[in-house]
């Protein structure tokens, strides 16, 4: 049992990468992805450069557009779920072209 005022003691050590290991691992990656434009620049190709993540927090332009949005995939939900009771009433309905083709056999 603890004491009052001991720390914690964890039964497993933490897997998640410590800040410095973090650091290390993109300063790796950074290099690394210069030696390879370096190489493609040798070779006359362009290299690709990563897409700038956007700076904003939605990706509709406006409030009302993502009103839309919402209301629309509401919509969308609402009907995948009620689909296969109105295909099984509308099956029920008898198809005239069927009876016409019907007669003439």
């Amino acid at each position: 049992m603890r004491r009052a005022g001991e720390p914690a003691v964890m039964s497993k050590p933490c897997r998640r990468p410590t800040r410095v290991a973090i650091k290390k691992l993109r300063s790796e990656k950074k290099r690394q992805e210069k030696v390879l434009n370096a190489k493609l620049r040798a070779t006359g190709q362009v290299p690709h450069s990563a897409a700038p993540l956007p700076n904003r927090s939605s990706a509709f332009a406006t409030v009302d557009e993502e009103h839309r949005e919402d209301a629309v995939s509401k919509q969308m939900r609402l009907l995948r779920k009620e689909l296969p009771a109105l295909l099984a009433q509308l099956e029920q309905i008898p198809d005239p072209s069927k009876s016409r083709i019907d007669a003439f056999l």
